[in-house]
């Protein structure tokens, strides 16, 4: 598949209806809006600081962003928007539970990192190593076909 972002999408989007259909959780794909400036002949995109994902599990609110990262081992702040580090910080004040869900394309791994995980480590580092990021998130499997294992995650993040 040429267009991984697309895959890991389709992936978490198959995965999320899986889990809300066995009402382990609810969550749902937030989607931009996307304003047509005919006169200037671009397109201007609302609300571009907001994550991918939101829902509940077991009473708490869940944040997600996804991103895949194609040919580096490292993750990169700049893969965030400012407005997007922003969100992440006003959700945790909140005591929202927020989560990064990363691909490394070229490694096919997949993992979980906490949003305030991830803002400790851009605080040391604006590039966090795959290796820092294997060692303090969790790796996540397919467990059916384009299914990801994430309820032992939640249960395990979420008392």
């Amino acid at each position: 598949m040429k267009n991984f972002g697309k895959y890991f999408e389709e992936l978490i989007n198959k995965t999320i209806r899986f889990y809300n259909s066995e009402e382990v959780c609810f969550l749902f794909k937030y989607s931009l809006k996307v304003i047509s400036l005919k006169n200037k002949n671009k397109i201007s995109i609302g609300d571009k600081g907001n994550l991918d994902y939101y829902g509940v599990f077991k009473g708490q609110f869940i944040a997600i962003e996804a991103k895949s990262v194609k040919t580096k081992e490292t993750l990169s702040k700049t893969n965030f928007s400012n407005d997007q580090i922003i969100k992440i910080k006003s959700l945790l004040k909140l005591k929202a539970q927020v989560f990064i869900f990363i691909y490394f394309v070229e490694q096919e791994r997949f993992f979980v990192l906490g949003g305030q995980q991830l803002l400790d480590l851009y605080q040391k580092n604006p590039k966090i190593k795959i290796t820092t990021i294997a060692k303090l998130g969790q790796e996540i499997e397919i467990i059916f076909p384009g299914i990801l294992n994430l309820e032992l995650f939640f249960e395990s993040i979420i008392v």
